[in-house]
């Protein structure tokens, strides 16, 4: 959570990251942070490649984290140096230091995209994203019902042109080709695509067009088979049902 209005219009209250990050640029989060809409806007100083990054907001104004360090790319110190003045001025001078447990057995630890990890460096990772501007974007936050209704409306057409095998063969291959596409667009370009709605409506559609045309196909020989044992003019039986029927009926009183 980045930030978030208080109650009854007191101000808004900054995340601890958000916090860290814009003093540690020297500058006050109350300028360079705002709520728009459903988007939060990080602006950044002049001297630190002045720039605007808008990003969307879930409904309890949080964005997705970029855990791009594990626990092992931070420098630690434990806690006992520091009391014993083993650390000195130098290695920590102009850096940030967060001071908190790392420890399992204090039970400071929470899920995340990477497996479980302590929440000193969640917040790490949340300091490094503000500072290195590596947000995560979602692909049409607000417009992923436009995305849907094109790929139910091109796979509608692209399945009912094909057979119940080649269906199932372009399904499957529609459905690596969404992994694929949703994979690279998150590791290079820090975008998330919909990927599990998109394959939702793609399986769907497959499933809606087979089962209609399933039932279309059994209606349709039905009919044929009303146009076979009827004659088309006077809607009466033919002889060659006629002959089929008295064999039937002469079967079943034997």
């Amino acid at each position: 959570r980045v930030l978030m209005p208080l109650a009854n219009n007191q101000g808004i209250a900054y995340s601890f990251a958000s916090q860290v990050a814009y003093n540690y640029l020297g500058v006050n989060p109350n300028k360079h942070l705002k709520i728009e809409g459903s988007s939060v806007i990080f602006s950044y100083p002049e001297d630190y490649g002045m720039s605007l990054h808008k990003i969307s907001l879930d409904r309890r104004y949080h964005i997705t984290t970029a855990f791009r360090y594990q626990p092992d790319k931070f420098r630690y110190i434990p806690f006992w140096k520091v009391i014993a003045g083993q650390v000195r001025k130098d290695e920590i001078k102009g850096k940030i230091v967060l001071v908190g447990p790392v420890s399992q057995i204090l039970h400071d630890r929470h899920s995340t995209s990477i497996g479980h990890m302590g929440g000193i460096f969640i917040n790490a990772n949340q300091v490094l994203m503000i500072l290195d501007k590596d947000f995560i974007k979602k692909a049409w936050p607000n417009h992923i019902w436009a995305l849907l209704m094109i790929l139910s409306v091109i796979f509608t057409i692209i399945f009912f042109e094909m057979s119940y095998l080649k269906g199932a063969v372009t399904f499957i291959g529609a459905e690596i080709l969404l992994m694929y596409l949703s994979a690279q667009l998150f590791v290079y370009s820090q975008v998330l695509f919909p990927l599990f709605p998109s394959a939702l409506i793609i399986l769907a559609t497959f499933s809606v067009v087979m089962f209609y045309k399933s039932f279309g196909a059994y209606f349709q020989n039905m009919a044929l088979q009303k146009q076979v044992v009827r004659d088309g003019l006077t809607g009466l039986y033919g002889h060659s049902y006629f002959m089929h029927r008295l064999e039937v009926e002469f079967d079943i009183f034997r």
